[in-house]
Formats: structure tokens, C-alpha cells, sequence
């Protein structure tokens, strides 16, 4: 099973990707809060990108903004590469989003 869910805050626009897809490709920064304090009392956060594809992609580029919240459901993609003949492999997994929530008004009413 390969499920990921996530809230968080925007931290930049959205940006659209150039691939040699007919597709269109969106990229966002999503902040996450953890759920535990750190030893000084203060609760950390993490950066995730999550890619966007097609109709759900141009749908965010023209609603989401810096600073919304968002609930994210999607899935974890495993990419490797080699840059040159004999040189190490690469690894990165990203986060494709399946399904965008733009959650500031149920954030705000709460």
C-alpha cells in the first residue's frame, strides 16, 4: 500500500515544471508541523514538494496560494538516475498528489 496524507502550509506559489510531457507538471512546497516539541520546547517542521499533474495542476496553479493550508493525499514515486556511464546512482522520491484540499476556511471557522 503507498498512501501518504499531509496539512500544511504553502510556503511559496506554485511553480509549473518544463518536461518534455504534453502534460503540465506544478510543483509546491508544503510545511508541515510534527506533532512533538523539540528540547527547547518548539514544534519543528518539515518541507515536502508535491507534484501536481494535468487538470488538478492548472486547478491549483490558479486557486492555491502562499500561505494556504492545504490537505494533500497522495502517493510516494521512487525515481533513480545515473548522471555518466559508471558514476553512482541516484535516488529522490517525490510526493504525487492525488486528490488537493484548500482547507483556509475550515482552518479560519475553527
Amino acid at each position: 500500500m503507498n498512501h501518504v496524507m499531509l496539512v500544511g502550509k504553502m510556503i511559496e506559489d506554485p511553480k509549473v515544471i518544463e518536461n518534455s510531457s504534453t502534460y503540465k507538471k506544478v510543483v509546491l512546497v508544503l510545511s508541515t508541523r510534527r506533532n512533538f516539541r523539540n528540547s527547547e520546547g518548539i514544534y519543528e517542521t518539515d518541507d515536502f514538494q508535491i507534484s501536481l499533474w494535468r487538470g488538478m495542476a492548472e486547478e491549483i496553479l490558479h486557486t492555491a496560494k502562499c500561505g494556504d493550508v492545504l490537505g494533500i493525499k497522495g502517493r510516494f514515486q521512487a525515481n533513480n538516475y545515473t548522471k555518466a556511464e559508471g558514476a553512482a546512482k541516484f535516488y529522490n522520491v517525490e510526493i504525487i498528489a492525488e486528490q488537493v484540499t484548500i482547507l483556509n476556511n475550515l482552518v479560519e471557522s475553527a
